[in-house]
């Protein structure tokens, strides 16, 4: 986003997290107990209890099947499974009730990444060593919050994203990691 430039090193990448905000907004619409260290949905998601069981593990595949997938993009989860049907339940053809909810909330994500213009950014990518992509993904969950996926990727909350001081030395300290990769 930042630095259309493809000869450089380094590209660093600002998006809405859709993939993540839609397996969050499952988690909270059915008052599923897992993936439990993400915090909630900052908007109440009025929950309609589901009985049926979810295991941490088939939580954790279909989150490492976001993780794996481009940014900023809607994965199901794995068919046959549980989650597949709830996800099914929310993104049927007639209602598209997990959409809708995930689309009004990128106004504002998408108004906190604009705001979000690190000065720094430019020169740092043209001084440093460090190669490829990093992205980081706007989810809206309560309060400041971050999670590194993986070296590459960042999973940041809109509340965090508001905090340009913190987002700038969360930034240095991820995008300064990959000197050394």
């Amino acid at each position: 986003m930042f630095d259309r430039d493809r000869s450089r090193t380094l590209t660093v990448e600002l998006t809405d997290g859709v993939g993540f905000t839609a397996a969050l907004y499952v988690r909270d619409r059915f008052g599923l107990q897992v993936g439990t260290d993400i915090p909630p949905l900052t908007l109440t998601v009025h929950a309609r209890i589901s009985h049926a069981t979810v295991t941490q593990a088939g939580w954790d595949d279909w989150w490492s099947a976001i993780v794996g997938s481009p940014a900023a993009q809607y994965v199901p989860p794995p068919s046959g499974t549980t989650l597949a049907a709830l996800y099914d339940e929310v993104m049927d053809d007639e209602h598209h009730e997990l959409d809708r909810w995930v689309q009004a909330q990128h106004w504002e994500s998408s108004r906190v990444i604009r705001a979000y213009r690190p000065q720094w950014l430019s020169s740092w990518i043209g001084a440093s060593p460090a190669r490829g992509q990093h992205v980081t993904e706007v989810v809206p969950v309560t309060g400041p919050w971050w999670l590194s996926l993986t070296p590459r990727r960042l999973l940041v909350s809109v509340d965090l994203m508001r905090d340009h001081d913190a987002m700038d030395a969360l930034w240095r300290e991820q995008l300064g990691a990959l000197e050394g990769l």
